[in-house]
């Protein structure tokens, strides 16, 4: 199972923790997930995924889209597939709220 989150790295409650570590937004959030979770990681092999709004991946996140790729190139064929996938990811996701309208 998976869960995923995506934390506002500019969120002034974050924003004090975010300029001092790389992806501690991140990682905080993955962190209140598998506690919300923790009765079914007994059960079931839990991987809470956590992407912050400016692109930075949580460990477990990154891990998880590695081993995607890695499946997606032995079925596909294409060696590069996950790097595919990263680049596909990163111009996939536009934050809301980072870009002004005028």
């Amino acid at each position: 199972m998976w869960d995923f989150t995506c934390p506002d790295t500019l969120a002034k409650s974050h924003l004090h923790r975010a300029s001092i570590v790389a992806c501690t937004v991140a990682v905080d959030a993955k962190e209140r997930k598998r506690a919300k979770y923790t009765a079914l990681c007994d059960q079931y092999c839990f991987v809470p995924l956590a992407v912050e709004t400016l692109g930075a991946l949580g460990e477990e996140a990154a891990t998880f889209f590695r081993d995607i790729g890695r499946r997606i190139a032995v079925t596909a064929g294409e060696p590069q597939s996950t790097q595919f996938l990263f680049q596909r990811l990163s111009t996939a996701y536009i934050p809301i709220g980072m870009y002004a309208v005028v």
